[in-house]
């Protein structure tokens, strides 16, 4: 199957909100705000993937409490750490 713009870098996670968010950083006076998502396998196993969102989109959707169910819809980014701890991408 040919992809297209549309739907390229596109995801869909399921889960529950393992801490409730916290403050990330500030980026053209916008806050945002992380927090990691328990996410289970088909096999039962659970991975934690972090969650970024803006405080606009956690005011419009609710902020969230530990374990509180919740589905996200966004893209997948990363970033090169070049700060020398932890893993490099």
């Amino acid at each position: 199957m040919k992809q297209t713009g549309t739907d390229i870098n596109r995801m869909v996670l399921h889960g529950r909100a393992v801490h409730p968010p916290a403050f990330s950083h500030c980026n053209h006076e916008v806050e945002f705000f992380s927090f990691p998502i328990s996410v289970s396998r088909l096999s039962g196993v659970s991975d934690q993937v972090n969650v970024m969102v803006s405080r606009p989109l956690l005011e419009r959707c609710g902020w969230l409490e530990r374990g509180e169910e919740l589905t996200v819809h966004g893209e997948v980014r990363t970033f090169n750490n070049r700060s020398g701890v932890g893993s490099r991408l």
